[in-house]
């Protein structure tokens, strides 16, 4: 990256920007956030528990598909450099078989976005669920970069709307890559995710039916209840680990 010609702006330009509510091209600004620049220093703040903290760090979300490495070591390094942000970026892989394209992704992006002025790292989780490993390495002053195309959970939302109930602010890289394309592993888990949720529908709808056929008395009522609450506890559980 230090060997490319790239002219970044002024903080007090970027100040401007963010000021404006205007976004980043190509990333969007997402939270209660301002620049502020004063005597040729500037930073990024955002509201924290009622506090006003300026921003540290990125967290660049890297999911596990084929993605343009160059473009996003380019706009992260756009983003970090003017107001000398730490850079880490976080990898989620659902299963051990692909941790070593994981790896060889991250550093890549890494190599990338290396400058001797910025402090970049790099981090592997596995697992399904972004909240939680964000959850677990979330520090004041963080700031997470995600893809606009990335969709997760049962409703398919996008991860952007999911971040957006933690406490930091959220910037989108748009345009970067098509929508996700489900690989043949990632299909045949969300068939058995499919195959498990009807299995378990149909046990509890059988086993209410048997219970309505018993005797209308106080029993019967609280057997219909606690078998409706099992159901949707088993049902939501089900659905938080298959995320």
């Amino acid at each position: 990256m230090t060997d490319s010609p790239v002219k970044s702006k002024s903080p007090p330009e970027l100040s401007v920007l963010i000021q404006k509510d205007e976004p980043v091209p190509p990333a969007t600004l997402d939270d209660d956030s301002l620049a502020i620049g004063s005597s040729g220093m500037a930073g990024l703040f955002h509201v924290e528990d009622q506090r006003l903290v300026s921003a540290k760090r990125l967290i660049v979300l890297v999911p596990n598909w084929d993605v343009d490495e160059v473009e996003i070591a380019r706009q992260v390094w756009k983003l970090a450099m003017p107001l000398g942000l730490a850079v880490l970026f976080l990898g989620l892989c659902t299963d051990i078989t692909e941790e070593l394209s994981m790896h060889r992704r991250l550093a890549t992006l890494a190599s990338l976005t290396r400058d001797p002025r910025l402090s970049v790292d790099t981090r592997l989780e596995i697992g399904r669920n972004w909240m939680r490993k964000l959850k677990a390495i979330l520090q004041s002053g963080d700031v997470v970069v995600c893809h606009a195309e990335q969709r997760v959970g049962f409703w398919r939302i996008t991860l952007r709307e999911q971040l957006s109930k933690l406490n930091a602010p959220i910037w989108t890289l748009e345009g970067i890559h098509p929508p996700m394309k489900s690989s043949a592993f990632a299909k045949t888990k969300e068939a058995i995710f499919w195959l498990v949720s009807i299995v378990v529908i149909v046990v509890f709808f059988w086993l209410q039916v048997s219970i309505v056929h018993m005797s209308k008395d106080w029993a019967h009522s609280v057997l219909i209840y606690l078998s409706m609450l099992s159901e949707i506890g088993l049902l939501w559980i089900w659905h938080s680990v298959s995320m």
